[in-house]
């Protein structure tokens, strides 16, 4: 039995006619005596196909079988791999491309350069993309601050290095917007106070007040700033500790720099810290309480007047408008 098979563009239909090929022994059968010989039988005998077979539908995929397997244009279609836009900003990511003719697979490139020469560990790395050609590697971090610490380490380590100055680095994820907590134990200071603190040192994008599941205020703000820049390219990071008047509070966000909340310095944390130092001029060599300079307002840094009095408080804001 053999069966013909139409297939179309839109559709598809099944046409089918039954062929009987003559036995062996059929030729070989002598004539009755008296009577003619008979014609033999036109061979293959086409017979009509049951009604029900014509009426078998098309599956639906099958018109778009060929466009599926060859593509359109009935070639086949090799899928490539391609890097993402570096315009898109993504969490954690950066780029490396390697230069000067300098190729490796993306297993040497995680274990000689991420893992030697960067010091990273393997649960410090989310994603390594391998890109065609063993050229260029993205790499996405699990944190901002692992992220944050591979731009510093391969800028750090690139000049004394050889096979990191054959790489060429691209941070892919936003590195001077940040989102800050200020953590502040009292009722006194108002948000629109600390967002004029966080203006001194940083561009303060938008600010929300942190509550908890019923709705009361935690002492807590949140506010996305903008880092500046000093004249190196490098970030200029926020003070760990704000106060405004008598009144203390602490900074957090990712990225932060682990310091001394006393003077700022990066080689000791406060609690191992032995040194004295004035909180109103940061000197070394007297207390706060022996500081002979004028102490400044905590919001604005004038002279001429403390917090309390400060035109640019919240409250004293508010009170001139009443007035």
């Amino acid at each position: 039995m053999e069966a013909i098979q139409e297939l179309s563009a839109c559709s598809v239909s099944v046409k089918w006619s039954i062929h009987v090929s003559a036995p062996p022994w059929l030729p070989a059968l002598p004539s009755p005596p008296g009577r003619p010989a008979l014609p033999a039988p036109p061979w293959p005998l086409a017979l009509p196909a049951p009604p029900w077979l014509p009426s078998l539908p098309a599956p639906p995929w099958l018109p778009a079988l060929p466009v599926l397997l060859h593509g359109r244009g009935g070639t086949f279609k090799v899928l490539n791999r391609t890097a993402m836009s570096a315009s898109l900003v993504r969490k954690n990511t950066v780029r490396f491309e390697l230069l000067e003719g300098l190729e490796m697979d993306r297993l040497n490139f995680s274990r000689k350069i991420l893992q030697t020469v960067l010091g990273f560990q393997p649960l410090q790395l989310d994603y390594i993309f391998a890109l065609p050609g063993r050229k260029v590697f993205e790499v996405v971090f699990t944190t901002f601050c692992a992220y944050e610490l591979c731009v510093e380490r391969f800028n750090s380590k690139k000049m004394v290095t050889p096979c990191l100055q054959k790489i060429q680095l691209t941070p892919l994820s936003e590195r001077d917007v940040r989102t800050v907590t200020v953590l502040i134990y009292s009722e006194r200071i108002k948000v629109e106070d600390t967002a004029t603190w966080l203006s001194m040192h940083c561009t303060v994008l938008n600010t929300s007040l942190m509550r908890d599941e019923d709705g009361i205020k935690t002492g807590a703000s949140k506010f996305q700033v903008r880092l500046k820049k000093d004249a190196e390219g490098n970030y200029h990071h926020l003070p760990s500790l704000i106060q405004l008047g008598p009144i203390r509070g602490y900074v957090f966000y990712n990225g932060q720099p682990k310091e001394c909340r006393k003077f700022g310095s990066l080689d000791h944390i406060a609690a191992n810290c032995e040194l004295e130092i004035c909180r109103h001029c940061k000197s070394k060599e007297h207390g706060s309480k022996d500081c002979q300079l004028p102490k400044k307002c905590n919001l604005c840094g004038a002279e001429s007047h403390r917090f309390r009095d400060c035109p640019h408080a919240y409250s004293n804001k508010r009170n001139q408008q009443n007035h």
